[in-house]
């Protein structure tokens, strides 16, 4: 029962040595087996889409024609019962920035919303919402769900590559994309003239003055969880569709640890000693979408120290292998690019050990394994 952890933002195209910015991972490269996921896209198209192709296959939202269903993903890992026809969205709250002739987002997480102003804002768009046939759901963590009665074909634009886009450039496209369309029209009428943008603004801070809504699609589009990783039973991770697709609502969401707090070892143990885990790292592509290219590099480090490092040592104590996959490299602008999609994996026996320096290998250095290949080698990591 191997650990899976995925790692976004550990490559700016053009910066810096990877060895020593994350010495324990290029460590795991060096003494393991490293490779690249082949199959994946040239150019990425969601956050994340590595590890849903690795824990699902490709699915039908793989052709392009549609999102992968990451909100109904995330609707069952937060306890919501999904059918598989039902189209799911995840909302969030925004601010377009007029500039020049153009409007511009600034993110969520630039904005400052707890989850007491998001449930409010969701309750304020659930009855003109419900007039175009979608259900606004209150979740819990302060996430905000739709839902929609009928299998839908639309792409959306992902919410955490949003910051400094051009409204233009992101708004919903494919046959149905109209539909979000009028909710994002009837959303920004709202939210002109809520109570709660009038408090925000007298308080000196930015209005919400746009819905998001991503991740849209269908349950039926996404490939049934590939066998080799049915024992995954927590998930740590920002996002709830990780624990979705990693087992749905079989699988304990625990969300991410805060940067700077100690490593929930004691948690992690007892979760190990029930089944698998995954633990999806994505602070580091976030500081760069925001440009903070400098930080990303101390954060990664941290991680590596504080984190990583740790977890061999527990790994290798608890008798458990590692299987780490990046996300694709990302430019100093902060979008993800065309590039290779790096994994390294490594037995127990070796999980913690020193590095061999003279090891040449580097994090996907190897040949290219497909999602069902790297399946089979996850399912053997115990063993060595």
């Amino acid at each position: 029962m191997p650990v899976l952890v995925f790692l976004e933002g550990w490559h700016v195209a053009g910066q810096g040595d990877f060895s020593e910015i994350c010495p324990w991972l290029q460590g795991v490269a060096q003494r393991g087996k490293t490779g690249i996921l082949s199959g994946a896209p040239e150019r990425p198209r969601f956050p994340g889409e590595p590890l849903l192709m690795l824990l699902r296959g490709e699915g039908a939202w793989y052709r392009g024609e549609q999102d992968p269903p990451l909100a109904a993903l995330a609707a069952q890992a937060l306890g919501q019962e999904v059918l598989p026809q039902e189209t799911w969205a995840l909302v969030v709250w925004a601010h377009w920035l007029r500039k020049q002739d153009k409007l511009l987002f600034i993110s969520p997480e630039r904005t400052g919303q707890n989850e007491a102003e998001i449930a409010r804002l969701g309750e304020l768009v659930r009855s003109e919402w419900s007039r175009e046939g979608w259900s606004v759901i209150t979740a819990s963590r302060g996430m905000v769900l739709a839902k929609h009665g009928e299998a839908l074909r639309l792409r959306s634009f992902p919410v955490e590559w949003l910051e400094g886009e051009s409204a233009a450039d992101c708004l919903p496209a494919g046959p149905d994309a109209a539909l979000l369309h009028r909710l994002l029209l009837a959303g920004q009428m709202l939210l002109a003239r809520c109570e709660e943008n009038r408090l925000r603004l007298d308080a000196g801070r930015l209005s919400l003055n746009t819905p998001w809504i991503y991740g849209v699609g269908a349950l039926n589009a996404c490939a049934p969880l590939r066998e080799a990783f049915g024992d995954i039973r927590h998930v740590w991770s920002r996002s709830p569709w990780v624990a979705g697709a990693a087992g749905g609502g079989g699988v304990v969401w625990h969300g991410a640890p805060e940067v700077g707090s100690p490593w929930p070892e004691a948690a992690l143990e007892a979760a190990l000693r029930q089944g698998s885990a995954v633990i999806h790292l994505d602070m580091p592509a976030t500081l760069l979408h925001h440009g903070l290219a400098e930080e990303r590099g101390r954060l990664l480090t941290t991680l590596d120290r504080e984190w990583l490092q740790p977890l061999g040592r527990l790994c290798q104590r608890l008798g458990r292998g590692v299987l780490v996959l990046g996300g694709y490299p990302v430019a100093s602008g902060g979008r993800e690019i065309a590039g290779e999609v790096p994994w390294a994996a490594i037995g127990a026996k070796g999980v913690a050990s020193p590095r061999r320096f003279w090891h040449r290998g580097r994090f996907g250095g190897g040949s290219g394994h497909s999602g069902a290949e790297l399946a089979t080698l996850w399912s053997k990591l115990d063993g060595g």
